[in-house]
């Protein structure tokens, strides 16, 4: 019920809108057509008000022109008689030689006659009038009496729109001011040089012009309301499509809700934090996991600065810095990267991220997203580790310093006792009984095996102290050696030792003679029956070549395998086979040294297989 709300509410707003719209689209357009009306009667107003103003000027400029030529004689007709109003004019009527009859016409009489054939032809009204009229048709009405006053008001122009006769008309009035050639006729009636004497009218009739205005404003109307059916034919189209726009929008939107409901509740089981960085720094997503390593809700992180919340003063600059260039694009995202962060508690805990960045559809990098581990108890377990194996170089330092300097320092005494042994056997031997002389032989013997004991205990010691530089060996060369140094019991046991092509290593020439020297040495002295066969090869396999040195003599019981490369560890008796139980320690101890491994394989009463590896490298390819 909810979601239908969130997807009805945004239509019902819209639809509001469109409502909105269609009110404010028809205030404009009726604002637009009054605008146009108004502007239509004003002009209307205009053209009539310039119309009059022609008219008037034509009329006063005449008036003028006669008033300059003190009048103009025309003939004498029906229509124009002498103007009994001139009778003190001497020269009022003339006749001329031919005996044609002329009288005289002033400004006043003119503009009548002017008025009238106006007035026939056009319906437009003159009227020459004044507050003291010397024709009794020259009265004013109420309209151009109120004129007249006004004009002594000091007021140079009237005009409204008044009716007359119940028609409406345009009316404008110009003041008459008196002239010195006027007074020709007004001096009799008081008047100076530009004093007022009354007025002219001219009366527009308005009904052409509203006709005309009438007519546009019809045609102002018809265009507005074509519009404004445009405009609302425009706005229901728009209306149709935005609304399927929207409805699309929000289906997509509730789709994308759907799926990043599902998308959340995978990352909210996801063990490792998953943050969404923005360019700006802000984070954009995390997951649940991140939300409980930092002690915080999702909205406390949302929206919040990553590097200025989350991270601790003494790791954000390099942690930034390494932001930035990724999003620059300077550097690519790292495989594994570490830091720390500030959780709500304070405390600061050790994440492992993974970092890919995000794009937008141009190819612009917009963001990060990290998976990220907490590390923070293998940090400490790792550094409990390192501190316990330092602990551990240190103490097996001190155990193989011990060991030299014992075995070192025992060999002096050592020699002391030797020698005063030999001394009493050359001394004594013969003047002792049998017991005696066999005391002497068990105590030589005895110094013979610790001399060795030693010996075996310094070189064991030594390995990890000469910490000589490898170089590019040909093993078939410290193989040479060890089977120099072993020539004389190789010929003693008729021993048969083969080998293959060896390969050139990166290795300690004097160690890896001595750890063939072992092996072989070992090969030979634990033969059985048969003459000792031994065969020395290498093979590289992956990333390494194995040796092999293999016999065929006693073997060695399965359950011993880890045993016999432990310091001091025999298998079988003195009396039985010589040797100190050091020997396949110290070949344990270069193997490793070299970054390599060591193990055997036998079966017992059927000869024995010694493998050991070295690395490989290029460079012996090369080489």
């Amino acid at each position: 019920m909810n979601d239908s709300k969130k997807m009805i509410n945004p239509l019902f707003l819209f639809e509001r809108y469109i409502k909105f719209l269609v009110v404010i689209w028809t205030i404009l357009v009726a604002i637009s057509l009054v605008w146009s009306i108004f502007r239509l009667k004003k002009e209307t107003l205009e053209l009539t008000s310039i119309q009059a103003d022609i008219t008037l000027a034509k009329d006063i400029l005449y008036r003028r022109w006669n008033s300059m030529h003190g009048g103009v004689y025309v003939p004498i007709t029906k229509e124009t008689q002498p103007n009994p109003y001139l009778f003190d004019i001497p020269d009022r009527d003339i006749t001329t030689l031919s005996g044609k009859s002329f009288t005289l016409i002033n400004p006043a009489y003119m503009t009548r006659q002017v008025h009238g054939l106006i007035g026939g032809d056009y319906n437009v009204r003159g009227h020459i009038t004044s507050l003291n009229p010397i024709r009794p048709e020259n009265v004013p009405d109420p309209w151009e009496a109120k004129a007249l006053r006004t004009f002594e008001q000091g007021k140079t122009k009237v005009s409204s729109i008044s009716k007359i006769e119940g028609k409406e008309y345009f009316r404008s009035m110009n003041p008459f001011i008196t002239e010195k050639q006027c007074l020709k006729c007004h001096a009799k009636q008081g008047y100076r040089e530009g004093d007022i004497r009354g007025g002219i009218s001219v009366s527009i009739p308005m009904e052409p012009f509203r006709v005309i205005e009438n007519r546009n404003i019809l045609t102002f109307s018809v265009v507005h309301a074509l519009l404004w059916v445009a405009g609302l034919v425009g706005i229901v189209l728009s209306r149709q499509r935005i609304r399927l726009s929207e409805l699309d929008r929000m289906q997509a939107e509730e789709a994308l809700r759907k799926e990043k409901d599902k998308v959340q509740k995978y990352l909210d089981i996801a063990a490792v934090i998953l943050v969404a960085i923005d360019s700006k720094q802000n984070i954009t997503l995390m997951n649940k996991r991140g939300c409980e390593i930092l002690g915080y809700d999702e909205e406390e992180i949302i929206g919040k600065n990553w590097f200025d919340n989350f991270v601790p003063d003494n790791d954000r600059e390099r942690v930034k810095e390494g932001f930035l260039q990724l999003i620059s694009g300077e550097i690519e995202p790292m495989e594994y990267f570490e830091n720390t962060v500030l959780t709500k508690s304070g405390t600061v805990r050790s994440i492992a991220w993974h970092n890919t960045v995000i794009k937008d559809e141009e190819g612009n990098i917009v963001g990060t997203l990290s998976s990220g581990e907490d590390i923070t108890e293998r940090k400490k377990t790792e550094k409990e580790l390192n501190n316990l194996t330092e602990e551990l170089k240190r103490s097996n330092a001190d155990l193989e310093q011990f060991a030299y300097s014992a075995s070192h320092d025992l060999q002096e005494p050592l020699r002391v006792i030797e020698g005063f042994v030999k001394l009493l056997s050359k001394r004594y031997k013969g003047k002792l009984d049998a017991k005696g002389n066999e005391f002497i032989e068990f105590t030589i013997e005895g110094v013979q095996r610790m001399k060795m004991l030693i010996k075996d205990l310094l070189e064991y010691s030594q390995i990890g102290m000469k910490n000589k530089k490898f170089s590019l060996v040909d093993s078939s060369m410290p193989l040479a050696l060890a089977l120099a140094n072993l020539q004389r019991s190789i010929e003693e046991n008729k021993a048969v030792v083969t080998y293959d092509a060896l390969p050139k290593v990166l290795a300690d020439s004097s160690q890896l003679s001595r750890l063939f020297q072992n092996l072989i040495g070992n090969a030979i002295k634990f033969n059985g029956n048969e003459l000792p066969k031994i065969h020395i090869s290498a093979e590289l396999k992956g990333e390494e070549w194995i040796f092999s040195v293999s016999d065929n003599g006693i073997g060695i019981d399965p359950k011993n395998f880890d045993r016999i490369f432990t310091v001091f560890q025999r298998l079988h008796a003195r009396e039985e086979y010589e040797g100190t139980g050091i020997g396949l320690a110290i070949c344990k101890k270069i193997v490793e040294r070299h970054g390599g491994r060591i193990w055997v394989e036998s079966e017992f009463g059927k000869g024995t297989t010694f493998y050991f590896t070295l690395p490989y490298q290029e460079i012996t390819i090369q080489n």
